[in-house]
C-alpha cells in the first residue's frame, strides 16, 4: 500500500461569489463610476480654464511681438493742433515726441471762423514758431 500525505501550498483556484458579495461589488462599482465621472467633469473644467488662460497668454505674447516688430504702438493722447490762418494749414503734433504727425489745408469753414474769432496768430506751437 502506498503511503499518502497532504500538504498545503499556495496556488490559485476558482472562487464563486455569493449573491451578497456580488451586491457589495455592484454598489462599489456604482460609487466608483460616479467618482470617475465627477473627476472627468472636474478635469474638463480645469482644462477649459487652462485652455482659456493659454489662449489669453498667446494673444498677449502675439501683441507684444507685434509691438516689438513694429517698434511702436498707437496711444491716445491730447494732440496740439496749430491753425495757421496765414498759410491756411492745420498742423497736428504728436504729444509723445512733439513731432509733426500731419498737416492739412484748412477748410473754408475754418478759414471763415478765423475772421470772426480774431485768433490770427494765437495758438502757435513751439515747432512752428
Amino acid at each position: 500500500m502506498a503511503a499518502t500525505e497532504t500538504r498545503q501550498v499556495k496556488d490559485f483556484a476558482k472562487y464563486t461569489f455569493t449573491d451578497r458579495e456580488k451586491q457589495e461589488m455592484g454598489k462599489a462599482l456604482a460609487e466608483g463610476m460616479q467618482q470617475l465621472m465627477d473627476l472627468k467633469e472636474e478635469k474638463a473644467a480645469v482644462m477649459a480654464e487652462y485652455g482659456s488662460r493659454l489662449k489669453r497668454m498667446n494673444l498677449d505674447m502675439a501683441e507684444i511681438a507685434q509691438k516689438l516688430r513694429n517698434g511702436f504702438e498707437m496711444r491716445e493722447g491730447v494732440i496740439d493742433v496749430v491753425y495757421d490762418y496765414g498759410a491756411g494749414t492745420a498742423t497736428y503734433f504728436n504729444p509723445f515726441d512733439d513731432s509733426i504727425m500731419r498737416s492739412r489745408r484748412l477748410t473754408q469753414e475754418e478759414m471763415q471762423k478765423s475772421l470772426f474769432d480774431g485768433e490770427g496768430e494765437a495758438g502757435q506751437h513751439a515747432k512752428v514758431a
